[in-house]
């Protein structure tokens, strides 16, 4: 296992740096527990140390790294910090030039299939309906009746306000 930038440092230090960088002691647990750090404690962190800023980048870099955030961009293959795992490019620029601007233009191309079953003459099909019917009766099964109501949503009632 690689040497890290916190290993062996004493309880007082913790205090002292987390007195000097202005932050709470949760954050100073989760850098004891390997999580990443903000740039803007870089070099307050190397003070307390008393270590090169560099080496402190670098420890952050490799934990990124294996967090599998430092990425390559797609558009223009630099490498950036990616905030989460499905970013693709490093700015919104190159993420427009990965678009393709065809893609907002595409229409649908749909056929309609003017029949889906075999068409039925309008007798044939009254007759059928009629059979079916007689069929669900003679099977002992029973219509009922709904009572009269008001239809709701319709467009019986409708009225447009033109001008």
């Amino acid at each position: 296992m690689k040497k890290t930038i916190f290993t062996g440092i004493k309880d007082e230090d913790w205090t002292l740096i987390q007195r000097k960088t202005g932050i709470t002691k949760t954050s100073v647990r989760r850098w004891k527990a390997g999580k990443p750090i903000k740039k803007r404690y870089f070099e307050t962190i190397a003070e307390c140390l008393k270590i090169d800023v560099k080496e402190v980048e670098n420890y952050n870099k490799e934990l990124l790294r294996k967090q599998g955030r430092i990425k390559v961009c797609d558009n223009c293959k630099k490498e950036y910090e990616a905030r989460f795992y499905r970013t693709k490019a490093c700015s919104a620029i190159c993420r427009n030039k990965l678009i393709p601007k065809s893609e907002f233009k595409l229409k649908m191309d749909m056929h309609f299939k003017k029949d889906f079953i075999d068409a039925l003459d309008k007798d044939e099909t009254r007759s059928l309906i009629r059979s079916e019917t007689d069929k669900f009766l003679n099977n002992g099964s029973k219509i009922k009746k709904l009572k009269a109501e008001e239809a709701y949503f319709t467009f019986d009632s409708m009225s447009w306000d033109l001008p």
